[in-house]
C-alpha cells in the first residue's frame, strides 16, 4: 500500500478535526480529516468526496489544478468505504452550500491525499454502507 501513500506518513492519522466540525468561521485553514468515503463524484475532471466519520460529514473537492499529477492520479480511483487522510484548506462553498449538510457552507479543497485502507481490505467485507446504500464490491468498479 506504500503507493497509496503520496503524504509524509508520520502525519497521516494526526487529523486536525473530525469530519463534522468545520464551519465557515474555518475558512481558510489548514486542515487534516481522516475518514470513510460515504460518496464520491467526478463532475467533469473536479472530484467531490464525501468524507465521514462518527462526528459527521464533509465535502472534499480534489482539483487537479491544485494536485499533484501522482495525487490526482490516487484521486481518481478512491471509492466508497475507502478510508483516507485528505490534508487541504477549508473553503467557502458560496452559492453550492449544502443546507442539508451541518458542514454544507464548506468544503476542503484536497491538497494531499493518503489512502489507509482500501474497502475490502482485511478479514471483514460489507455490502451496504452505514447508511444503508449498496457499495461497490473489493476490488472493482461494480455495484453488488
Amino acid at each position: 500500500m506504500d503507493d497509496d501513500m503520496n503524504t509524509d506518513q508520520e502525519s497521516l492519522l494526526k487529523r486536525t478535526h473530525t469530519c463534522g466540525e468545520l464551519r465557515l468561521e474555518d475558512e481558510a485553514a489548514a486542515v487534516r480529516l481522516c475518514g470513510w468515503v460515504a460518496s464520491f463524484r467526478d463532475l467533469g475532471g473536479v472530484l467531490f468526496v464525501v468524507l465521514r466519520d462518527r462526528e459527521g460529514t464533509t465535502q472534499v473537492t480534489f482539483n487537479p489544478d491544485r494536485l499533484g499529477e501522482d495525487t490526482w492520479a490516487l484521486a481518481c480511483r478512491v471509492r466508497q468505504e475507502w478510508v483516507l487522510s485528505v490534508g487541504g484548506t477549508v473553503a467557502s462553498r458560496g452559492e453550492d452550500r449544502n443546507p442539508d449538510m451541518a458542514t454544507g457552507d464548506i468544503e476542503v479543497v484536497a491538497e494531499e491525499l493518503a489512502v489507509l485502507r482500501r474497502h475490502g481490505e482485511g478479514s471483514t467485507s460489507v455490502a451496504y454502507s452505514p447508511d444503508g446504500r449498496r457499495i461497490a464490491s473489493a476490488g472493482t468498479d461494480e455495484f453488488l
